[in-house]
């Protein structure tokens, strides 16, 4: 085995979890769309193999497979729509919302948050546990949490006030 399929191999094992619930949460209604984007998220990672320069077990790996895997669910997602819309399949299941609208309001929404709330629900969204954020900021897990539950009171006053409480 080569050092660049030892890294990768790493990489998948260390970040299974994050990979499979984007792909889950796309399409969990269809196990063969979701193996199709399981694929794709796979070749994309592979492919871009070279441009981590940290461990594949470090945060910086996990939050860099959380990119990878968002781009590519988003890229699939907009040859998707491009399909229907070029092809008039309104009838074929698609996603119910625009990624780069819902992307958009969440960079603005994530604007009006401290630098501490951001790095929170980054760590949040790139699948740290509590405890492993507790560890790594050495703040207990429990205010941690309390702190994840105001943000997210916080971000809907944000949604509610900034757009009228129109989450599409």
């Amino acid at each position: 085995m080569t050092h660049r399929e030892e890294k990768f191999q790493k990489l998948l094992m260390s970040c299974r979890f994050i990979i499979w619930e984007r792909c889950f949460g796309y399409s969990p209604e269809n196990l063969d769309v979701m193996k199709d984007l399981l694929q794709e998220v796979f070749f994309a990672l592979w492919a871009n193999l070279d441009s981590l320069d940290a461990e594949p077990t470090s945060f910086r790996a996990r939050h860099w497979v959380n990119l990878i895997t968002r781009r590519t669910l988003r890229d699939k997602h907009k040859k998707i729509k491009e399909f229907h819309t070029d092809h008039n399949c309104d009838s074929l299941d698609i996603a119910s919302y625009d990624t780069q609208i819902e992307g958009d309001m969440l960079k603005d929404m994530m604007g009006y948050l401290t630098e501490s709330e951001r790095q929170l629900i980054n760590d949040r969204m790139a699948g740290y546990t509590y405890e492993e954020i507790a560890r790594k900021t050495g703040i207990n897990a429990h205010a941690l949490s309390e702190r994840m539950r105001r943000t997210i009171q916080k971000l809907r006053i944000i949604l509610k006030t900034r757009y009228n409480g129109k989450q599409d």
